[in-house]
């Protein structure tokens, strides 16, 4: 993550980018790589409402419904609990 995050709000993305790994499989590290850098090049990202929206980004990347819908909840669960697939 990029060094300009606040240390929660990088602990709460790796959270999210585990669990999209977990769903999507190896290839999903190369596409939070780049989400992670679109959502970054959109301004200054400080508190847990921001991580959403990377969420948001990540999971238009899941076309099954239901792999979709599991990461949608396990990672906003993360933003409560920051825990592990």
């Amino acid at each position: 993550m990029s060094a300009e995050l606040p240390q929660e709000i990088r602990a709460l993305c790796e959270a999210v980018d585990r669990h999209f790994i977990f769903e999507v499989g190896p290839f999903g590290e190369f596409v939070v790589e780049e989400t992670r850098e679109k959502w970054l090049s959109s301004g200054r990202k400080v508190t847990a409402a921001h991580v959403l929206g990377y969420i948001q980004l990540l999971a238009a990347h899941i076309l099954e419904r239901p792999k979709r819908d599991t990461f949608l909840r396990n990672a906003r669960g993360a933003l409560f609990t920051n825990t592990k697939p």
